[in-house]
């Protein structure tokens, strides 16, 4: 009888086998949920196993919340671990903040707080509570230019242990990079800005002083934390030290620039500016230097030092108070009698002329009687006129000119 039911056993054998081999691969498809294998045959957990130390995120590893993340800088890997209240990250460490797209990496040190705080701002019991730093960190910027701000970082700090080729390099890219508001933060931690600044001294070559007055003017500029920190470190006096005993043309604006980014729209710095008697001491540098350029940067300085107004100081801190910013009669004259000499200088350019045009006039609307417009100007002034009245381009500078006559 058994060849007449073979096709049924047979059957039944391959009914089973089916749902034999189905429940395996049930099975294995379930085991495959939490556990991520690789190329190379080695598996992991898919869910972080954190501890009290950090760990590499592996590829493709889900993340529980609460822990305290960070990028490795020096091998580019994310790791994680539990928080701890107690727990401090290295100077050259990144925390990265979870947010709905990406990460968002932000300098930590000494981090004590959760994971989403941004860069904690420096405070000083010299100096009044820094500004709100109300920026977010920018999670676009690339794992290989925070490397690359470490190394610079690294030549800088130390110039005297590299030579002067990598030294100019390590400064030519870190002007690039502290145009990024967060790296402006962290060159300002520690001794950074200190570092660049000493760079500055007339030691060093001309190539190098040049391009790290750069740096300190663009890490500075729009950038409250930063500049609060330049008061700190008295930048206010090294960089008009500086100033003083420069003699590169090209050196000098480039100071006059990391000068006026210090300073502009901050009170504390317009103070510490009149403290050492900073608009005397540039008046009297400014006809020795027959410099146009560092010319057109202090008349721009003069009209943002008495300009309360400005947008920047708005941004940057408090409104300025009338006392710290009205220069004293001698100085409204001594400048006023400058800017009108420079305006008569005919191989100035335009631009020179407009903003020189706008100290001037700043002056005047501050200071009428200690700035009255000489004979030889008045001419000019009406062939300026004469020239631009017509022109809708030059609006403003026309208007400028005729605030000159009244």
């Amino acid at each position: 009888m058994f060849p007449r039911y073979r096709p049924f056993v047979l059957l039944v054998i391959l009914v089973l086998s089916i749902s034999f081999i189905s429940s395996i691969q049930a099975s294995g498809d379930s085991s495959n949920e939490d556990v991520i294998c690789v190329e190379d045959g080695s598996c992991y957990p898919r869910l972080f196993e954190p501890t009290t130390e950090f760990q590499k995120i592996k590829a493709g590893q889900d993340l529980p919340p609460g822990l305290h993340v960070r990028l490795n800088i020096y091998t580019g890997e994310k790791e994680a671990k539990l928080m701890d209240n107690e727990d401090t990250t290295p100077d050259l460490s990144l925390s990265i903040n979870r947010e709905d797209e990406g990460y968002s990496v932000v300098p930590l040190d000494n981090v004590t707080e959760s994971v989403e705080q941004s860069v904690e701002d420096v405070d000083s019991q010299k100096f009044s509570t820094p500004p709100a730093d109300t920026s977010k960190p920018n999670a676009k910027i690339p794992i290989s230019d925070h490397q690359r701000f470490v190394a610079d970082l690294e030549v800088i700090m130390k110039p005297h242990d590299f030579d002067e080729n990598r030294l100019s390099e390590a400064l030519d890219s870190m002007e690039d990079l502290v145009h990024e508001i967060d790296f402006g933060k962290l060159l300002a931690k520690d001794d950074g800005l200190s570092a660049v600044v000493n760079l500055m001294s007339p030691k060093w070559p001309v190539d190098i002083r040049l391009k790290s007055a750069t740096i300190i003017g663009s890490a500075v500029q729009n950038n409250p934390p930063v500049q609060h920190s330049a008061l700190k470190l008295d930048l206010v006096s090294r960089v008009l030290e500086n100033i003083s005993s420069e003699q590169h043309p090209k050196v000098l604006s480039r100071y006059m620039y990391a000068f006026s980014s210090i300073v502009r729209g901050n009170k504390q710095a317009i103070r510490i500016v009149n403290e050492r008697n900073g608009l005397t001491r540039l008046a009297e540098l400014y006809p020795k230097h027959q410099n146009e350029d560092f010319q057109k940067k202090c008349a721009v300085f003069v009209t943002d030092f008495l300009n309360p107004d400005m947008e920047e100081a708005e941004e940057l801190t408090e409104q300025i108070e009338t006392s710290y910013n009205v220069l004293r009669s001698e100085e409204m004259e001594q400048w006023c009698n400058h800017l009108q000499r420079t305006l008569l200088n005919s191989s100035i350019g335009q631009d020179t002329k407009e903003k020189t045009i706008r100290g001037l006039s700043m002056i005047k609307s501050q200071a009428s009687e200690s700035c009255l417009i000489n004979s030889e100007l008045q001419p000019w002034i009406k062939l300026e006129l004469s020239e631009f009245e017509n022109d809708q381009d030059f609006d403003e500078y026309v208007r400028m000119l005729r605030s000159l006559e009244q």
